[in-house]
């Protein structure tokens, strides 16, 4: 018999009425052996909620790569953070490595960081100034596609990180996410 897994790519069907006020003060522990406060302190920090199963996550990797590329030199702190159950440190870890992650994806046991953002769907990411404030809830662009990447996107991260280093407030400041349902806690 042969099983067959499906994986639901998603949109929200609404976007948030209001972003969460403030990024929770926690420590998770990293596929780099290192456990991250995080409030990094840092000008940004950009948390993207990640899957390893997704074929979304999978498309959009190189779009948030790419970012990582432009804005780390800039004091942005990037993680990816994995809620979804029955995952181990283990496990992410190997898929950091082969998928060439130039930051840590972060184990969010029990899904406490991404209940506490409402983050339903991996590729939902949250931008937190230096003192935690979320100043950006959403997606990481306006592709839907799971398996290509559109031209012509709107990216909404990336002009969010260029605005608040700017010293503006991003606009819009929330968006809808898209990607798989994250697998419930």
């Amino acid at each position: 018999m042969k099983t067959v897994l499906l994986m639901l790519c998603l949109t929200a069907s609404v976007a948030r009425a209001e972003t969460p006020a403030e990024l929770p003060d926690m420590t998770l522990p990293g596929t780099d052996g290192v456990a991250h406060r995080l409030r990094t302190g840092a000008k940004e920090t950009v948390v993207e909620f990640f899957s390893l199963h997704c074929p979304c996550q999978r498309w959009h990797d190189p779009r948030f790569k790419a970012l990582h590329a432009r804005f780390a030199k800039d004091g942005v702190v990037f993680f990816a953070v994995d809620p979804e159950e029955g995952v181990t440190l283990a496990e992410l870890t190997a898929a950091a490595k082969q998928r060439d992650y130039p930051y840590p994806i972060l184990l969010d046991e029990g899904g406490k960081l991404a209940k506490s953002l409402d983050a339903m769907f991996c590729l939902t990411t949250v931008v937190a100034d230096s003192s935690g404030r979320i100043r950006y809830w959403g997606g990481i662009d306006s592709d839907r596609s799971c398996n290509h990447q559109s031209e012509g996107a709107h990216p909404y991260l990336k002009n969010a990180l260029e605005a608040l280093l700017a010293g503006r407030d991003p606009d819009p400041a929330h968006t809808k996410p898209m990607g798989c349902w994250l697998q419930r806690w």
